[in-house]
């Protein structure tokens, strides 16, 4: 979960998601020992048993909604653990599930400080822990704090080798305290705005369920004026608060904005079923080129903060635009059904619950905590852990017949073997395509092409692949319909130079210059993509576009100064002179 941080990657070395293949073995086996230990079976069973056979054989029967998917298939390993962790429903399991959590927080936040101690120019962004973005490793941070309270305040009652009870809630406080601290002061350093807004928010939420009685006598107290007071001094700390964060980090703050205006312009595109899962990052880097192509004068700030995007930073459009209106409102109605849970006897561990998943769901609105896999997995389990001990879910079980269990096992075995053997040949061809990486030749190309009928729907494999085809002028042609294959399943810069780069080889200037101007509309403020394409435009002995690509590079601002930068206007001058 901490190794392969990001459910999805657009680097094509990254193909870690081949491995959760074992544990599909393990997940059902889990599932089938969870049925056949109870005598009783809960009253929504049948919806999770069509959950697990449509999640099981999508891969068995679907190209694209397979294992090479990557979104896709870590979602599927998560939801099936979750599930499992549902039906398990044994109190031992929720007290090591929990602690499992924390542990790894804690020694994340070890990590971190670490880092924060180690120093260094740039040190905010250095403190990620063993995750990938200083960002997402804050309000990763934040997201464990309800939970560790709530442990801490339970151990606080807690009387140990007769240690009196005052002592260990001295204590209890005394570490959470440390620990609040220490997570704040990594939110300092970082300059997070989204774990900022999700600590701020979650403890807003944990205390007025905590004290909800509290505080609303302390409002019945004061008067109307006073209390109108407050109400207008908090909005305007409010309003202050929110510019203030957004000029923290300007460009990141316009860059969010650009990506959530994108998108919205094609809301109304697949708007009752969406793009589907592992879809929307193939979409956008289309809608992010289009956009600049649309407009050829646009707003300087969003000229800047374009980059290499595949996603935006905001969960809740893009989940709608993933799975369409149907989709998001079943989406909706699982979350309220969620918040409405009640419990005698774990009340304190929901509210800690619903307060992760509520600063999980904060971030959501600035962030991408549903594409980081140990967020993901928190969310899943923390869900399936209070459905577990609903009090209308633990009051309410009825009795099934032998063949309606029967089949649910049987249905359990198939799936999960035809799931598990396609996946581990696949796994032992991701293995074989990692051994090749990096290395040309002709023994290079037999290998590729053995495993490609295994690897066909994984568009990194194709661009690599494709790659490897181009280093042979004899299979140039066989490149240039792999790359092609591979546009249709993964958009990245990396896919375009190459299928670029294959038509160039192939002297079909034309059509490398159509794949070149998409890479520079999706990365417009780039100079190497645009230097590229004058390259190819020399090549195609068209000077009217050359004159004119080449004073806008000459004129272009920069992003960051640096001498390769300085080096392409230098030698855009020189190739401007030789065709005057």
């Amino acid at each position: 979960m901490f190794y392969n941080t990001f459910s999805f990657n657009y680097e094509t070395f990254s193909n870690q998601q081949y491995l959760l293949v074992f544990f599909l073995p393990f997940l059902i086996l889990a599932l089938i020992l969870a049925l056949t230990a109870k005598q009783q079976y809960r009253r929504n069973l049948f919806p999770g048993l069509i959950f697990i056979a449509l999640v099981l054989s999508a891969p068995i029967f679907t190209d694209y909604y397979s294992f090479s998917n990557e979104y896709f298939f870590n979602l599927t390993i998560i939801g099936l653990a979750s599930y499992c962790i549902f039906l398990l429903n044994h109190n031992h399991f929720v007290d090591s599930i929990v602690a499992c959590f924390l542990i790894l927080f804690l020694i994340q936040l070890y990590l971190g400080l670490d880092q924060a101690f180690s120093g260094g120019d740039q040190q905010g962004l250095s403190i990620k822990g063993s995750m990938k973005n200083s960002g997402v490793y804050a309000f990763y941070l934040v997201s464990n704090l309800p939970v560790f309270y709530f442990k801490c305040l339970r151990f606080q009652n807690t009387k140990i080798l007769g240690i009196k009870t005052y002592v260990t809630a001295i204590c209890s406080w005394s570490i959470f305290i440390s620990v609040f601290v220490a997570v704040c002061y990594v939110i300092v350093l970082t300059q997070s705005r989204t774990a900022t807004v999700c600590l701020i928010g979650t403890s807003f939420y944990i205390l007025g369920q905590k004290y909800a009685n509290e505080i609303k006598t302390s409002f019945a107290r004061i008067s109307k004026t006073t209390f109108r007071a407050l109400v207008m001094v908090n909005i305007f700390g409010l309003i202050g608060f929110c510019v203030w964060l957004f000029r923290l980090k300007k460009l990141s703050s316009f860059g969010r904005i650009m990506g959530f205006d994108i998108t919205i312009q094609h809301i109304r595109e697949n708007f009752w079923l969406g793009t589907g899962i592992g879809r929307f990052t193939w979409y956008y880097p289309q809608w992010q080129a289009g956009y600049f192509a649309n407009h050829s004068k646009p707003d300087l700030i969003y000229f800047i903060s374009a980059s290499e995007s595949y996603i935006i930073f905001n969960e809740y459009l893009q989940l709608f635009i993933t799975v369409g209106f149907v989709g998001f409102t079943l989406c909706g109605y699982g979350l309220v059904c969620f918040f409405r849970l009640k419990t005698q006897k774990n009340s304190d561990l929901l509210i800690a619950i619903k307060g992760t998943v509520v600063a999980i769901l904060i971030s959501g609105f600035t962030s991408y905590p549903l594409h980081v896999n140990i967020m993901m997995m928190m969310v899943g389990t923390y869900i399936a852990l209070a459905f577990s001990f609903d009090i209308k879910h633990t009051e309410n079980k009825i009795q099934q017949p032998i063949y309606y269990k029967n089949a649910v096992i049987l249905i359990c075995i198939v799936f999960s073997c035809c799931a598990f053997r396609k996946g581990y040949f696949i796994y032992c061809a991701s293995i074989k395509w990692s051994s090749l990486r990096n290395s040309f030749g002709a023994k290079n190309l037999v290998e590729y092409k053995r495993i490609h009928p295994l690897l066909k729907n994984d568009g990194k494999f194709l661009i690599e692949y494709g790659n490897q085809l181009i280093s042979d002028s004899s299979n140039i042609f066989d490149a240039i319909a792999t790359l092609e294959k591979a546009k249709k399943i993964l958009i990245t810069r990396q896919g375009i130079e190459a299928l670029t780069n294959a038509y160039r080889t192939a002297k079909k200037y034309e059509l490398a210059i159509i794949n070149q101007r998409f890479l520079i509309n999706y990365l417009p403020n780039r100079f190497q993509p645009k230097y590229d394409l004058l390259q190819l435009y020399a090549l195609n002995r068209d000077t009217v576009h050359l004159f004119e690509l080449g004073n806008n590079i000459l004129s272009m601002p920069v992003k960051i100064p640096s001498h390769s930068v300085a080096k392409i206007k230098q030698n855009t001058i020189k190739m401007l002179k030789q065709h005057q």
